[in-house]
């Protein structure tokens, strides 16, 4: 009997596609592309973001290839290197810690009328980087789950990404973790608030994505971080001493985020004699 693939699992594998097909919507483009037999089928998958960051990945790497390769020339250039056996051994360490970038290049040493090396020259392997570049941003999924939509397995796929987030959200934002408590229930209070703080988490989610805003909410709470609530306290000049709770002025990109979520009022400032001195 079929089950819902587990995403990571043995129900649901992912690999890198062979064979793309273009598409240029900003969402993953799920499509049907046969199936391997009659158990297993497979959906190709095309995002636009995750192109764009694959390619900015792809751009780094490429200007780190390249600063390594102008200073190994460099060298050669200025005679450090000139025996032929170690600018190949300085050329493949090259390529090793370049590998992914170094593929798409051809390395030539050339040399003089005395066996010594010159000069490098790096010449692009058109063909291989196309073949490269036109992987970017596709995927494929291999799931058993043959009476479902391609649509459907990916929204089931995706569903790793919320689970990953989740996690990151207790962990981090959440406070989760370093737990200091020794006794169990103090600990159980612990896991308990940060749980009930997921829930607040994700219903800040829900109201973003309804409103269309496309921010995370680490973001939004990044952005919200600045707007605080201060306590002064001051002495006036009847020996009083006076406790004074407000809060600071929300900016333009604040207020926006507290009308999308519906914060109405902000917490009003309050005044009280704590103390006659």
């Amino acid at each position: 009997m079929d089950t819902a693939p587990q995403v990571g699992g043995p129900q649901a594998k992912h690999s890198q596609s062979n064979e793309p097909q273009a598409n240029h919507s900003n969402r993953a483009q799920p499509y049907a592309s046969g199936s391997m037999d009659n158990k297993i089928k497979q959906i190709l998958c095309i995002s636009e973001r995750r192109r764009d960051k694959e390619e900015a990945i792809a751009r780094g790497m490429q200007t780190k290839f390249q600063s390594a390769f102008d200073k190994l020339a460099d060298s050669v250039k200025r005679g450090q290197y000139s025996n032929a056996t170690t600018v190949a051994s300085r050329i493949g360490k090259l390529k090793q810690e370049h590998r992914s970038i170094a593929r798409r290049y051809e390395i030539d040493a050339i040399t003089g009328d005395d066996q010594k090396v010159k000069e490098l020259v790096l010449t692009e392997k058109p063909k291989v980087k196309e073949a490269a570049e036109t992987l970017y941003g596709a995927y494929v999924i291999e799931t058993n789950r043959n009476d479902l939509e391609p649509e459907e397995i990916w929204k089931l796929y995706m569903t790793l990404t919320k689970v990953e987030d989740a996690f990151k959200a207790l962990k981090s934002n959440l406070g989760m973790r370093p737990i200091y408590h020794q006794l169990a229930s103090r600990t159980a209070a612990h896991l308990f608030i940060s749980v009930v703080a997921y829930h607040l988490y994700g219903a800040i989610a829900l109201s973003l994505s309804q409103a269309g805003d496309k921010r995370s909410v680490h973001s939004i709470l990044a952005q919200v971080s600045t707007h605080s609530r201060l306590n002064v306290t001051m002495l006036d000049d009847n020996k009083r001493l006076h406790n004074l709770r407000i809060s600071s002025t929300p900016n333009s990109a604040q207020k926006e985020i507290y009308s999308i979520l519906g914060v109405v009022d902000t917490l009003a400032r309050t005044k009280k004699v704590i103390a006659q001195l």
